[in-house]
């Protein structure tokens, strides 16, 4: 959108140089010179030029016979005066040119139309006879000459031009200058206009009549932004079913043990009230456990004051994580850890442990049970790298293209139980500690997690 602002300011000035420069030429042309310019279609080298058609025997002049034919041609004249005035030779005449001509009179028939008996007339001077001159008529109805003076001095001449420049270049600018904003402000004003509807939660139009718009790249952007916002309501309804199954189904349990316990006309013994709160006990954690992973994300997103660091062994946390994600896999699962380093990640342990369990415990229940982990740590180009690897059955590109998005719950979303803020807390949490997070999938080939965070030198 910026080179397009450029490119139509360079157009908008190179328009306003050449119209302002047309203009007041026009203008000056028009207001400071007086007359007008020859206005004849007579060959110039013509008249220049006819003394070289000229023959000469002595005192006698003749003309050539392609001199004659160009004043047929032209329905031209020819006289051939002294020093003196004194016509020598003529042709083509009509019979009722002068003989004899004064200073004045050779003056009048050059400056004044019809001074020769209504004839236009040239004059040019013979090349090699000084004092002698050559003169050109023609029928003044079919032939006419202006002259033109210059309205003053050069100085002032020069002035009025300058000023007539600047002023029709200021009047120029100031008609570019509103079609410029109109340019612009209408396109802004349409903007503001779909932006605002989008706002009250109104779908704007396609955008097709504003494809060749000065902000067509707006435009697209704002196309988009209105798919986002229709993709993450559709997201957002389905996140509040999944979260309304998900604390409905505890919540059913707690109710019907209570329900239990409160019947009439039964003992329960401790062993049956031990058990029933046990589950009530458990579903009121399941509850608590989905209030604290969004209490997280929204902490996350905030970012102010979340994380407390601590130095901590990197080989030690991802072991201590490791055990933790066994602990929850039922049976309990093998995993495999390898690293070539010892290095010390500057971490808040609790939110980072959160992350690095998710993805281990997301290879074991999105795979089939035989799926094989690997969990594997190294240096690498300054940073510390942790890679979540198994073997099953991998991820399809859209689901690999939102995994980190919040509320996305994959193609088996079905058959797995969750919020999908999992991995969006996980991306959260890595990019708190100044870190980066990507995942690699193949239907197929399995997945891998990679988690980079910067090393620290304390010990």
């Amino acid at each position: 959108m910026k080179r397009a602002i450029i490119r139509e300011q360079l157009k908008l000035i190179i328009c306003s140089v050449l119209a302002s420069a047309g203009i007041s030429a026009l203008l000056c042309f028009f207001l400071f010179f007086n007359g007008r310019a020859a206005d004849n279609d007579l060959p110039q080298h013509l008249i220049w030029n006819i003394g070289d058609h000229l023959t000469k025997n002595g005192r006698k002049f003749g003309l050539d016979e392609k001199g004659r034919e160009s004043l047929n041609t032209h329905d031209l004249w020819l006289q051939v005066v002294n020093a003196d005035g004194d016509v020598l030779y003529e042709t083509n005449s009509r019979g009722d040119l002068p003989a004899h001509y004064t200073n004045s009179d050779l003056v009048d028939a050059v400056m004044h139309p019809d001074a020769v008996k209504g004839y236009t007339v040239f004059l040019t001077k013979l090349k090699d006879r000084e004092g002698t001159s050559i003169l050109l008529g023609c029928d003044s109805r079919r032939v006419k000459k202006y002259t033109y003076t210059l309205s003053g001095s050069r100085k002032t001449l020069l002035v009025k031009c300058l000023f007539c420049f600047f002023a029709t270049a200021a009047c120029v600018i100031m008609v570019s200058s509103y079609l410029f904003s109109r340019k612009i402000t209408l396109p802004i004003s349409r903007a503001v206009e779909d932006i605002s509807r989008l706002s009250k939660g109104e779908k704007v139009s396609s955008g097709e009549e504003k494809k060749g718009a000065f902000f067509s790249d707006v435009f697209s952007s704002i196309q988009k932004l209105q798919a986002d916002l229709a993709k993450n309501e559709k997201l957002r309804v389905e996140w509040i079913v999944n979260i309304s199954h998900d604390i409905k189904t505890p919540l059913s349990t707690i109710k019907g043990y209570a329900e239990l316990l409160t019947m009439e006309g039964y003992e329960f013994d401790k062993e049956e009230i031990r058990s029933y709160g046990n589950q009530i006990l458990a579903s009121e954690e399941a509850i608590k456990g989905l209030v604290d992973e969004l209490k997280t994300t929204e902490a996350l997103k905030k970012g102010a004051g979340v994380l407390r660091r601590e130095p901590t062994l990197a080989v030690d946390f991802v072991r201590d994580c490791i055990e933790e994600a066994r602990r929850y896999s039922q049976p309990k699962k093998p995993i495999t850890f390898s690293h070539s380093s010892e290095p010390v990640l500057d971490i808040d342990r609790k939110l980072l442990s959160r992350c690095l369990i998710n993805l281990i415990c997301n290879a074991f229940v999105h795979n089939d049970k035989s799926v094989q982990v690997k969990v594997s740590l190294e240096e690498e180009d300054g940073s510390v790298l942790i890679r979540v690897c198994d073997d099953g059955k991998g991820m399809g590109q859209e689901d690999l293209d939102h995994v980190f998005e919040r509320y996305y719950r994959g193609m088996d979303a079905g058959k797995v139980k969750g919020t999908g803020l999992g991995l969006a807390i996980a991306k959260e949490v890595v990019l708190a500690h100044g870190g980066q997070i990507q995942a690699f999938s193949k239907i197929g080939r399995g997945t891998v997690f990679e988690l980079r965070l910067p090393k620290t030198d304390e010990r």
